[in-house]
């Protein structure tokens, strides 16, 4: 289904009103022009048979047309010109009827009612007839006075094609106003969506969230001792981002807290399982159990309490000019003296980069700890050195997307893991920490790193490339 926009929904539901008003406002023109135009023609043929009642016309209405035609002339004049006439005595007979009534195809035109509009062929006669009372010199009778005109002039269709042109027009003339209007009406809006994106996005590794910069629009409202909606709306999200905010440093230093005193009882009750092993009160398959869990959730605390220190912003940053090659060749070295032999490094070039040592080897070791953590025995670790880009590239499942989607929060782990570590009979499990302390370094020194697939193989790409010496 296709998205669509806010400001394409805008412009079809103005689009929509304008054409309903243009096409009512056509509509309702011609009604009324209509409705003008009969009353008018009513008007003059009401003057022009008062005109007639009060002449002698009536009395001197005889078969002789021609004298009674001038007679009608000498009267009305130019208010003669485009009416026809006739007078009929009591049994409907007509009487007199003037030449131009002949223009007009029905000859029998109804004298009842007093007004009524007739059309013949396309031609339309609009009909006043008003009964002749007696009196001593006049009969009675009735009095027809009628106007013919074409039937579109006497009439304007209520939809006609100069209808359809007015309403292109106006509805054209709408859309144009209103394209200007609605885009710098929608302008705080669309920053503020661009703004509101960046923020997601920055979520994803951010641990604490920016307030919103709010537009020119809501900084002169504001200004102006105004309110409006754009400027609330800014408000209540820096409101809810404030908040989140305030959340997370109060967990961030009670959890820092809790991890600092964790580590006194676990380094007294591994003193008292080293008593009781030598004391021979504890078998030494408990004890070395015991010992086992006590490591695990050392580490634990010790990785938890290194991510704390880094989140918190309270990373040296004593830069020194290092060789990457030498970095990763001692990284190496270290991890086949501690039984892991499956690690290739192959350099395409090498770089210099001034970084903090101790962080650079953090992230190194994390990430090749965590390639040999989940790479199957029998396949090599490899490790890609071109200039001030790293990679590593194991053949393990991959990163889960629940793991690619919380990076940079701490106990990210998809699933437990393998339990197994390499060349070791010892169990090992993941404590979700080592991603979070990789992320969170990266961004304090400004490192890019990705992680996905090439071909079969999980590769992570770590990039210095600000850091590096020129």
């Amino acid at each position: 289904m296709w998205a669509i926009s806010l400001r394409f929904r805008l412009y079809t539901f103005i689009f929509l009103i304008l054409l309903v008003v243009a096409v009512c406002s056509a509509v309702l023109d011609n009604y009324f022009v209509n409705r003008e135009r009969l009353a008018f023609i009513d008007g003059e043929l009401d003057e022009v048979a008062s005109l007639l009642l009060n002449s002698q016309v009536i009395e001197s209405a005889t078969n002789d047309v021609e004298s009674v035609e001038n007679l009608i002339t000498r009267e009305l004049g130019l208010s003669r010109l485009g009416k026809f006439f006739a007078l009929r005595d009591a049994t409907g007979e007509t009487v007199f009827r003037s030449t131009s009534a002949r223009l007009f195809p029905n000859s029998n035109i109804p004298n009842s009612p007093e007004r009524l509009t007739v059309t013949v062929g396309g031609d339309s006669a609009r009909i006043l007839n008003i009964p002749i009372r007696p009196s001593k010199t006049r009969k009675q009778g009735s009095l027809q006075v009628g106007l013919i005109m074409k039937e579109e002039l006497l009439f304007t269709p209520a939809f006609s094609s100069r209808d359809m042109i007015e309403v292109f027009s106006l509805v054209l003339i709408g859309m144009l106003l209103t394209a200007g209007m609605v885009r710098k009406f929608l302008r705080p809006l669309r920053e503020l969506s661009g703004e509101v994106a960046e923020l997601a996005a920055l979520s994803a590794s951010a641990s604490l969230l920016p307030p919103i910069r709010a537009g020119k629009w809501a900084k002169s409202a504001e200004a102006g001792g105004t309110r409006d909606e754009y400027h609330l709306l800014v408000k209540g999200l820096d409101t809810l981002i404030d908040r989140v905010n305030r959340g997370y440093e109060v967990s961030r230093v009670w959890s820092y807290q809790m991890a600092h005193e964790l580590k006194t009882p676990m380094a007294v009750l591994a003193a008292e399982v080293a008593n009781g092993r030598e004391n021979r009160e504890i078998s030494p398959g408990v004890a070395d159990a015991v010992e086992r869990e006590i490591e695990v959730a050392s580490e634990t605390v010790s990785a938890f309490l290194l991510w704390a220190e880094i989140e918190s912003g309270a990373a040296r940053k004593d830069l020194h000019v290092v060789s990457l090659r030498t970095v990763l060749e001692a990284l190496v070295e270290r991890t086949s003296l501690r039984g892991h032999p499956g690690v290739l490094l192959s350099i395409v070039a090498d770089e210099k980069v001034a970084v903090t040592p101790a962080y650079l080897e953090i992230v190194l070791n994390n990430l090749v700890s965590n390639a040999l953590l989940y790479s199957p025995e029998d396949r090599q670790v490899r490790i890609c050195l071109n200039g001030s880009q790293i990679q590593v590239f194991d053949r393990g499942p991959g990163f889960p997307t629940e793991v690619l989607g919380r990076l940079g929060q701490p106990f990210n782990r998809g699933g437990d893991g393998p339990t197994q570590s390499r060349n070791s009979s010892r169990p090992r499990r993941s404590h979700g920490l080592g991603l979070a302390t990789v992320v969170a370094i990266s961004r304090v020194f400004n490192w890019r790193i990705d992680f996905g697939r090439v071909g079969d193989e999980t590769c992570v790409t770590l990039d210095l490339e600000g850091d590096r010496l020129t």
